[in-house]
């Protein structure tokens, strides 16, 4: 029950049903909680954390819960799960603006990811980074190298992700027909996916660009 409330969650959260996602991580924990299976209330734990950051529903809440799932995952010996945890961690501090703050857990993320040979889980973390950097050029290298490790990972949807953020970088450079091509790439995806809450992103930037 535990495991389905999770994937429930994470399916309703790209539907951009956040306040669904949220409830179902929640519920997923109590669950979680209810078996005793560590491993569980870890996993339960991190998606609760990252469905609260990312619906920006009681973030601080969110990144307690995202460093509790993190110390949880490495008292099993679960690297990749650490380090995933340790990026809802991130994602709830860029939410709450610790971005400066988040760096550092977004570093040991991709670290963790990369001792692992976690694909997606670097993908992530370097997504993350980019996020918090104020050099352009930095935010353009990470990002791009996100995009490769998810390509890699074959996880189509956060290709998306890192398309839009690209395209938002060039946006900001005053590259605007390159920005529009990647912008629209990303949007594409997630509309053939169903993914409203990133949909509704890559259009807003859209009208920017």
């Amino acid at each position: 029950q535990a495991l389905a409330l999770c994937r429930e969650s994470f399916v309703q959260f790209r539907r951009g049903e956040m306040r669904a996602a949220v409830a179902s991580a929640a519920a997923a924990l109590k669950a979680a909680r209810n078996s005793r299976q560590p491993e569980l209330e870890a996993l339960s734990l991190s998606r609760l954390s990252r469905m609260q950051g990312g619906a920006r529903i009681d973030v601080h809440a969110a990144v307690r819960n995202g460093a509790r799932a993190a110390a949880l995952f490495a008292s099993l010996g679960d690297t990749a799960g650490q380090g995933r945890a340790l990026r809802a961690q991130c994602g709830a501090m860029w939410a709450s603006d610790q971005t400066v703050l988040g760096a550092p857990v977004a570093a040991e993320s991709l670290a963790l990811a990369r001792r692992c040979g976690d694909l997606f889980g670097q993908g992530e973390a370097l997504n993350a980074l980019a996020i918090g950097d104020a050099d352009i050029a930095a935010r353009l290298r990470l990002t791009n190298q996100s995009l490769d490790a998810h390509k890699a990972a074959g996880y189509v949807l956060s290709q998306a992700s890192a398309n839009g953020n690209l395209g938002n970088n060039y946006a900001d450079l005053g590259l605007y027909r390159r920005a529009r091509r990647l912008t629209l790439e990303a949007a594409d995806i997630s509309r053939r996916a169903g993914e409203k809450g990133g949909l509704l992103v890559w259009i807003w930037n859209l009208a920017q660009c």
